[in-house]
């Protein structure tokens, strides 16, 4: 066996820390032949941090909402197995965790998601995963909410069965017109190329969801991660970029993968199909099956064939 057979493959959702203590979310089941992954740096250690990790002040980071960057790929690192000091396994976290939140809307709703999909398909991540402080106030309350996944494409359309079962039986609700128009604003600043077409991509987030916590709406939103769907890692490579802000438009098939990240579908048009790939994770599910759909992005070579990788905020951009 190899050396790189035999490092760890981590994939989406899953977090990791390195030896300085910042944690880091993996983005996608990328594995490149080294065994490095894409992963972006979530919470770091700060004096002034208003969570805690073990006895340790953290701030969470919101690198392409404060710096806007040009590229989102700016906000990303690639990262080593070796450089990984402790991975969280968001399946058996959600399991282990849930007492930190047990007696709240968020263990009601992680045991409706168990049982309709079982206890070894339902994830969480974010700050609730690495635990110990990160999601929760001094006094031991949640600070925000819990972030939960769904593992496996098969069940993207089961959840669409049982949303409203999910949504109803627990208090939440569709996202307000209010709502929908405050993530849209803030959407705005990041992704300023104006033929985005930003409302109807927010209509089509289908899995969206919102609280009242007491007068405080909190806003949640159901992801997927598939560990079997491998991204091609030329995704990630500068040398396969063949051309740069290529137009595309035709006609949106194989939808689902939208709700993976990379968020992927494929454009049916008149010179073919084209696999597309976005790394913007905010627009989860931006395109519906059969949609009219131009999408701008540069053209990766992968083993031949032609791909659109959406990655730039200026130039690249997705209308419906």
């Amino acid at each position: 066996m190899s050396a790189a057979e035999r490092l760890p493959q981590f994939y989406d959702m899953d977090h990791v820390r390195v030896d300085d203590g910042r944690i880091y979310r993996v983005l996608g089941n990328f594995a490149l032949a080294d065994g490095s992954f894409l992963a972006y740096n979530l919470y770091s250690p700060d004096e002034h941090g208003d969570r805690t990790f073990r006895g340790v002040p953290y701030v969470k980071n919101y690198t392409e909402d404060t710096s806007q960057p040009r590229d989102v790929m700016d906000t990303y690192e690639v990262l080593h197995p070796d450089e990984v000091v402790e991975s969280f396994d968001p399946i058996q976290a959600a399991k282990a965790m849930r007492g930190t939140y047990d007696g709240t809307v968020w263990a009601n709703l992680y045991g409706k998601l168990t049982d309709i999909f079982g206890e070894d398909a339902v994830g969480i991540f974010g700050s609730a995963l690495p635990g110990t402080g990160l999601h929760q106030n001094t006094d031991g309350s949640i600070k925000n909410d819990v972030d939960f996944f769904i593992e496996g494409l098969a069940n993207v359309p089961r959840l669409e069965q049982h949303l409203s079962e999910v949504r109803e039986g627990l208090g939440f609700s569709d996202y307000s017109a209010a709502s929908q128009q405050g993530i849209m604003r803030a959407w705005a600043k990041v992704f300023r190329n104006p033929n985005n077409s930003l409302a109807e991509i927010m209509a089509r987030r289908w899995s969206g969801m919102q609280f009242d916590d007491n007068g405080r709406v909190v806003l949640n939103t159901f992801r997927f991660r598939d560990r079997r769907v491998m991204p091609p890692p030329q995704l990630l490579a500068a040398e396969s970029i063949v051309r740069r802000n290529v137009e595309i438009a035709g006609v949106a098939l194989d939808t689902e993968g939208g709700n993976l990240y990379p968020r992927a579908f494929t454009i049916d048009a008149d010179g073919g199909q084209y696999p597309v790939y976005s790394f913007w994770w905010k627009f989860s599910s931006p395109v519906k099956e059969q949609d009219k759909v131009a999408v701008r992005g540069d053209v990766v070579d992968v083993d031949g064939q032609e791909t659109l990788r959406l990655t730039n905020y200026e130039d690249h951009w997705i209308r419906l």
